[in-house]
């Protein structure tokens, strides 16, 4: 019988994609971390869920030559 998970996608490692960013790109994501953690009060749960996305989303952004100012609608959409 199969697992439960057996038909979900596996989900990328976040923390490794974190890592591989460039520095000034990490720092603006531990900054944001920060923001949503001390100064808005979320959750552990939802502070890594927003945290995970937007490391996913630089991510995309860096693996395909762009930097942050070149984050617009267009790559946005294709992320999604």
């Amino acid at each position: 019988m199969p697992s439960p998970r057996s038909g979900r996608a596996r989900r990328p490692d976040l923390r490794a994609l974190r890592a591989a960013l460039p520095e000034p790109v990490r720092a603006v994501v531990t900054g944001y971390e920060r923001h949503l953690g001390l100064e808005r009060g979320l959750s552990a749960h939802t502070v890594r869920a927003y945290v995970g996305d937007a490391v996913s989303l630089l991510g995309f952004v860096v693996d395909g030559g762009g930097a942050l100012a070149d984050l617009d609608l267009a790559r946005l959409r294709a992320w999604l």
